[in-house]
């Protein structure tokens, strides 16, 4: 019969396939799973397709048009995306380092996880910076001719720092803010990540007391994130904006000369 036709269907296809009976017509459903890279590849295609229209306008559109394009086009669109993601930056570190630590029950065992996590950390940057010294060394980057205005420049910027006082003790004594509404305004991330710390803590102490506050950070965590997915989802639009501004802005020559360093960098 058309009922056992339609569990064995379903039983082979799992739960890809859904048929059901509505008004004497059968409706099959498939249930069709995107590439994980799907969006990498459309940020991909942004970027060249940015260059290319950068590179036709430059060649055959008048520089007014191309101006016009920049200043009303691209440069909007460019500033709102970055401005969408720094507004979700900090709420999302927030709600995801509190909840986080909320969730986590053994206190002792959370320590420990944090002291590797910040050894593994210096530990990676360390040789990132030794590796980094090493390749430069075996492959020098640049034209030895401007060494000396670089030179220059720096010992100018060293000159003009000489009067800033920074100590270990300052930036440590400055993680912990002294409200809780500047780091926001500032987005100081070491103090919204100390406030997170105590406000996870806090909440992971009094779990059996606060299971509502506790599930009010997840799901918090739960909704920024799924905002900071709906920015991402613009990238591509964002990256051929900048693409065709960047290209609108440099010669042609230059821009050779820049993917040449890109190339020796790989």
């Amino acid at each position: 019969s058309a009922e056992l036709i339609r569990r064995l269907v379903e039983r082979v296809q799992g739960g890809d396939v859904t048929i059901r009976n509505h008004k004497g017509r059968n409706i099959t459903v498939i249930k069709v799973s995107t590439s994980p890279y799907r969006q990498l590849l459309i940020t991909v295609g942004a970027l060249i397709l940015g260059i290319l229209a950068g590179i036709l306008m430059k060649e055959l559109l008048p520089e007014t048009f191309n101006s016009a394009v920049t200043n009303n086009l691209f440069a909007p669109v460019n500033t709102m995306f970055l401005n969408a993601l720094k507004m979700v930056v900090a709420p999302l570190v927030l709600f995801s380092i509190a909840s986080s630590i909320a969730d986590f029950g053994d206190m002792k065992a959370l320590g420990r996880i944090a002291g590797k996590v910040i050894g593994y950390y210096m530990g990676t940057s360390v040789i990132a910076i030794l590796l980094g010294i090493a390749v430069y060394q075996m492959i020098p980057i640049g034209d030895p001719a401007l060494q000396a205005a670089v030179t220059d420049a720096a010992a100018a910027t060293v000159a003009k720092a000489a009067n800033v006082t920074a100590s270990i003790k300052d930036t440590i004594i400055s993680i912990i803010p002294s409200d809780v509404i500047n780091p926001f305004l500032k987005s100081e991330m070491l103090q919204i990540i100390f406030i997170a710390a105590m406000l996870g803590l806090a909440a992971g102490t009094l779990s059996e007391k606060l299971t509502v506050f506790r599930e009010m950070l997840c799901d918090c965590y739960a909704v920024f994130s799924r905002i900071t997915a709906m920015i991402i989802q613009l990238m591509p639009l964002a990256i051929f904006c900048s693409m065709g501004r960047m290209i609108l802005s440099l010669n042609l020559e230059n821009l050779l000369s820049v993917l040449v360093w890109v190339r020796t960098i790989c």
